[in-house]
């Protein structure tokens, strides 16, 4: 496995870690994907609602809730435009490639959607 340096990683390349594959990112974003449903307007809590199906990687990966857009949990069908920006360190933005131009994912708070990838990667596994 190639690790480090500038790979391609969902729908673009991205600068990653020394300690980090780039088919490890793009396997664990695969899996995250897959995992579960989220209704923010839900009482049950994130680890809740997303641990029935394919577990709650996002939530074991120490975020509050799944990557969102408008609102709502982005798809499976999502993953094809994923983007990570490098912010400092192990964290990523979390976009989406689009027509005008990338857009941020945000939480179920509305912030943008900052995450450590080792974190994910791990909770993947």
């Amino acid at each position: 496995k190639i690790r480090g340096g500038v790979q391609e990683v969902g729908a673009g390349s991205a600068l990653l870690p020394p300690d980090v594959a780039g088919e490890d990112a793009d396997a664990a974003l695969e899996r995250a994907f897959q995992s579960g449903t989220f209704d923010p307007a839900s009482p049950l809590s994130a680890a809740q609602q997303m641990g029935a199906v394919g577990g709650a990687v996002w939530v074991d990966a120490g975020m509050s809730s799944p990557p969102m857009l408008g609102g709502a949990p982005l798809s499976t069908r999502s993953l094809r435009h994923v983007q990570l920006t490098p912010l400092g360190g192990s964290r990523y933005r979390l976009s989406l490639a689009m027509p005008g131009g990338p857009v941020d994912a945000v939480d179920a708070s509305g912030k943008p959607y900052d995450f450590d990838l080792p974190a994910l990667i791990e909770a993947s596994r």
